[in-house]
């Protein structure tokens, strides 16, 4: 009886450390999903912004700028990136 009495504590503990797993996880779930709504209407809100701004002759000639400035880092980060990584041994 006793043994059987162990089985259902260690039972009973594994059951409460799950259900403790499964809250933990939720609330983290919870706040990911509300990092992530605020992120899509911030991003919303951006894209909105770049569409006016596109509309606009200047703003036009700026978001050229600004995307030939972002692609040029890209490529001089690719650059070094395979040059750091060719030169280690």
């Amino acid at each position: 009886m006793e043994e059987l009495a162990s089985k259902v504590s260690a039972l009973n503990k594994i059951t409460v450390d799950i259900h403790n797993e499964v809250h933990s996880q939720h609330t983290i779930l919870d706040q990911n999903s509300n990092s992530f709504n605020e992120f899509g209407a911030s991003f919303a809100t951006t894209i909105k912004k770049l569409n006016v701004m596109a509309q606009q002759k200047l703003g036009r000639s700026m978001c050229f700028m600004v995307s030939a400035i972002v692609i040029v880092f890209f490529i001089v980060y690719f650059i070094i990136t395979r040059t750091n990584s060719s030169s280690s041994p």
